[in-house]
């Protein structure tokens, strides 16, 4: 028999206090309209303030809250890991504490995941027709419009928003998926990984809104440096083959502008821009030749994230006759 809630919305806290009662209240309301069960998992991310007490006390009156964490701020990323470990959902959805998205656009996740059988995740995106913005600061909203436009190139997928919590998964998918980023970007990984897989998402129109209550969490520079690395990482053909391809291509223009010049007489042998072109047709082959092997890496790691996933739900497959067994129940059957 399953028993498990229809949808559990995982939520990372650090600092809410001023927001913890009010996010659980509005997405509470928004999920009781829909008749079926859910569970708030929210996962205390090392907070400084009472914010820990708070959803001890909103925990113990309210049985579909679910309270999970860790004494010291490890990151979002450590955050929505633990929140996926503790969620029991068919489907799991996750929100940022503060409501940057309202929780009635979890309703739109689920039903294009119910609309669409074939899609493993759907993804809450403002910058997709359909969607938009509300009272976001200009230049968080500039960094975040031209951080997702860069992504777009470097990341699978064709997919206008990487970066963005607001997100839901088939929960069978994302517990199975071994993940390891402690930061933001997890979010990232996720796509990468789940990608990787063979697991197909869809994108659904979202608003993104500016925080009301409380202070921001957002840091530019360490955000930007984590995500354009992590892009770097999956994608380095896209750096070193490019670079190398465009070094080539002027490599050939200088060749061709030298050999014209030769033909009509001019000599060649002295010329700095000769020099320049050996140089950048060496340089840009070694670095093709760097984005070819990277490739094979990639894909090879591509391969050990399958096998790593095949052993995790071995795993979490065992784990789940043993407790039945404990508990006198029936084996679950496989999914």
């Amino acid at each position: 028999m399953n028993n498990r809630p229809y949808v559990s919305v995982v939520v990372p806290v650090f600092n809410e206090s001023e927001n913890i009662a009010s996010t659980v209240q509005a997405i509470e309301e928004v999920m009781s309209k829909t008749g079926k069960s859910f569970e708030i998992v929210l996962v205390n991310d090392g907070s400084t303030d009472d914010t820990p007490a708070r959803i001890a006390a909103i925990a113990a009156e309210d049985e579909r809250v679910k309270a999970v964490g860790y004494p010291v701020n490890a990151g979002r990323g450590k955050a929505l890991r633990t929140g996926f470990d503790a969620a029991s959902g068919e489907f799991v959805a996750s929100i940022d504490a503060d409501l940057s998205y309202h929780p009635s656009s979890i309703l739109d996740l689920l039903a294009a995941l119910e609309a669409h059988p074939e899609a493993d995740f759907a993804i809450g995106s403002p910058y997709m027709a359909g969607g938009g913005t509300e009272n976001v600061p200009p230049l968080r909203l500039l960094i975040s419009k031209m951080g997702n436009y860069v992504l777009r190139g470097m990341m699978p997928g064709n997919f206008r928003t990487f970066t963005g919590i607001f997100r839901c998964y088939r929960g069978d998918m994302v517990r199975g998926l071994v993940l390891c980023s402690d930061s933001k970007e997890i979010h990232l990984e996720i796509l990468t990984k789940a990608i990787a897989l063979g697991y197909k998402g869809v994108e659904v129109p979202a608003t993104l809104r500016g925080r009301k209550k409380g202070k921001s969490k957002f840091r530019f520079r360490k955000t930007a440096t984590h995500h354009l690395m992590y892009a770097m990482h999956e994608r380095p053909v896209a750096i070193f083959g490019l670079a190398g391809l465009a070094m080539l291509a002027v490599s050939i223009g200088l060749a061709i502008y030298m050999l014209v010049l030769s033909a009509s007489g001019e000599p060649v042998g002295n010329r700095p821009l000769l020099l320049l072109g050996v140089f950048l047709g060496l340089f840009g082959a070694v670095m093709v030749s760097i984005g070819f092997v990277s490739l094979q890496n990639v894909m090879l790691r591509n391969e050990i994230y399958k096998i790593a996933t095949q052993n995790r739900r071995i795993s979490q497959k065992l784990e789940s006759i043993e407790k039945a067994s404990k508990a006198g129940a029936d084996v679950p059957a496989d999914d």
